[in-house]
């Protein structure tokens, strides 16, 4: 299933970043040097009209994708991991990065940064985010992270 438009690179990274209602905002950055959960973050703000960007949706709704070759072998590898509140997405994850029945390794939970109570304190200020708006967007590269931006 393919429902990007153009072809992916054969190395990238991708970064997926999800609401809790369940709409979806990432990017594919073939020189894995952005700093994309800031731009994404950003990006959401803009979407959704947000009061600011939704930082603390990071790490807890997640998702990343390291298509990298391995120096010993010279082939592709994969590496996919999400944060537990997004596993329920790894068909829609498969589709937008290209996979086909790609099984997602679960980053582990950590409560100091995924603290449920301190997220719901934010549900007031920030309703958009808890609601569905079948939102799926690619932040593309022309719209992604200043030159000057810093690596991971």
């Amino acid at each position: 299933m393919n429902s990007n438009k153009s072809p992916l690179p054969k190395l990238f990274k991708g970064i997926a970043l999800f609401t809790p209602g369940g709409d979806l905002i990432y990017c594919i950055d073939p020189s894995k040097r952005g700093r994309w959960h800031s731009h994404l973050c950003s990006a959401l703000q803009e979407i959704l009209d947000l009061p600011e960007p939704p930082h603390f949706l990071v790490p807890g709704y997640t998702a990343t994708i390291d298509h990298w070759r391995d120096p010993r072998t010279g082939k592709v590898r994969v590496f996919a991991e999400a944060h537990p509140a997004v596993m329920r997405y790894q068909a829609l994850l498969n589709a937008v990065f290209n996979m086909e029945d790609l099984v997602w390794q679960k980053t582990p939970w950590q409560d100091a940064l995924c603290d449920s109570i301190v997220l719901a304190t934010y549900r007031s200020s920030f309703e958009k985010l808890w609601k569905n708006h079948d939102l799926i967007v690619r932040l593309k590269v022309s719209e992604q992270a200043p030159a000057d931006s810093q690596p991971l």
